[in-house]
C-alpha cells in the first residue's frame, strides 16, 4: 500500500492472496508462505535459505491455475528464521 492510502488487514478466515505464481486446482490444500523473492506475494515453496523466515500464510483453498489471488485460510504463524 502507498503512502496515505488505507489497506485491509485480515487476521481470520479466507482471503484472497495476491501469488508470483499462480497456483492450480491440483494445489488446494497446500501450505502457503510469505515469499522472501517477491515482496508483499504468497508461495507455495517455503522459504530455504540462510537468514530468511519462514511465515507460514495459512492453506490454499481456491486455486484454479488462472486466478493470482486465489482465497486462502489464514492460520498466520512465523515458524522460524533460518540460520
Amino acid at each position: 500500500v502507498s503512502s496515505g492510502n488505507s489497506a485491509t488487514v485480515y487476521t481470520v478466515g479466507s482471503v484472497p492472496i495476491l501469488f508470483h505464481s499462480t497456483p492450480a486446482a491440483s494445489n488446494n490444500g497446500s501450505r502457503v508462505y510469505l515469499d522472501p523473492a517477491n515482496a508483499g506475494k504468497a508461495t507455495l515453496t517455503p522459504p530455504s535459505a540462510s537468514g530468511q523466515a519462514v511465515i507460514l500464510l495459512g492453506r490454499l483453498v481456491g486455486g484454479n491455475g488462472s486466478d493470482s489471488t486465489p482465497n486462502v485460510v489464514l492460520d498466520l504463524q512465523e515458524i522460524v528464521t533460518l540460520g
